[in-house]
């Protein structure tokens, strides 16, 4: 599936990844409202899915891909996962909350952009890297849960354009779920 295949796809609802497949161009599946399941054959070597329908690498160390048009309102992303990509959560609109593991040092640019409804995001003290727009138009973002120290939060490199998560109510420590 080559670069920006299916990018703004208003009409896909789902779409299967067979065995065969062994390349995803970037942002392939990015902004497709209607999205809500992506499969992947349990035979394929380069990507797998979860049970609810989002797409990540073999072995779940890469989240790819979130549809845009699941209507779940919180995720957990597993804690295999170390890198959520670029584009991945882009114009998920019916996220509210998000919590993302201690495993995950990086969040690649644009990742979160368009999730107007997210007004809450949990990170794990691991986190080290936070690219260029990704919270880009999130405007309900108010609160931050970061489970690492004031200090650590200041050592996270935060590209530019993310004023809307520097500028929310950030809680340091955090200990709940």
């Amino acid at each position: 599936i080559g670069k920006n295949a299916f990018r703004f796809c208003r009409n896909l609802i789902s779409i299967t990844i067979p065995e065969s497949m062994t390349s995803i161009g970037g942002w392939a599946l990015s902004d497709c409202s209607s999205l809500v399941r992506i499969t992947v054959d349990s035979a394929n070597t380069v990507f797998s899915s979860d049970e609810y329908g989002v797409l990540f690498n073999k072995n779940k160390t890469l989240l790819i891909q979130y549809p845009t048009g699941n209507v779940r309102t919180t995720y957990s992303i597993p804690d295999s996962v170390t890198t959520i990509g670029e584009y991945t959560f882009y114009g998920c609109e019916s996220l509210t909350s998000i919590t993302i593991p201690d495993s995950v040092t990086t969040l690649g640019e644009y990742s979160f952009s368009e999730c107007t409804g997210l007004n809450t995001i949990t990170f794990g003290e691991q986190l080290s890297y936070i690219g260029p727009y990704s919270f880009r138009s999130c405007n309900n973002l108010k609160t931050v849960n970061y489970r690492g120290t004031e200090e650590e939060w200041g050592q996270i490199t935060i590209s530019g354009e993310n004023d809307i998560l520097t500028n929310a109510t950030i809680n340091y420590n955090y200990t709940g779920e």
